[in-house]
């Protein structure tokens, strides 16, 4: 979690902040509710929350992003991709605004290894090992970029 608030935010977002941090134990770390509250965006720690929620100021319109690190859960799968975009939808972001992404500490882990086969289609996976490096996982018959 560390990792990704220092690092991956630093890397990828342009103006990013911090919602919410939870640990397991669906315990809250960090919210940012004055935030929260001017993005529309109701936060209620439960289960289907992930360990932490970005959002990137810098763009027009801002990019929420939901962060799940493997070393305290599961990967961002699609029942919990489902359930965090019902959460954004509700806060008025349109789908192309949300992100997903589930943050290992390695890709040749075992952790990697055993949930990669459960990533939701349409989320990203990224590797604290590999920082400028991420994996998209894409639905379609686009044209490879």
């Amino acid at each position: 979690t560390k990792a990704v608030i220092e690092v991956f935010a630093a890397t990828y977002l342009q103006s990013p902040a911090v919602l919410f941090v939870s640990e397991s134990g669906n315990k809250v770390i960090s919210r940012d509710e004055e935030l929260s509250n001017k993005l529309g965006l109701t936060i209620k720690a439960d289960k289907n929350l992930p360990d932490t929620i970005l959002v990137d100021l810098g763009p027009d319109h801002p990019l929420l992003i939901f962060v799940e690190a493997v070393a305290s859960d599961g990967p961002i799968n699609e029942r919990k991709k489902e359930v965090l975009q019902s959460l954004a939808e509700a806060a008025g972001f349109p789908l192309e605004h949300v992100a997903f992404v589930t943050a290992y500490m390695d890709r040749s882990g075992a952790p990697f290894k055993k949930t990669v086969d459960s990533l939701a289609w349409g989320s990203y996976a990224w590797f604290v090992s590999e920082p400028d490096s991420l994996i998209e996982l894409t639905t379609g018959r686009g044209a490879l970029r």
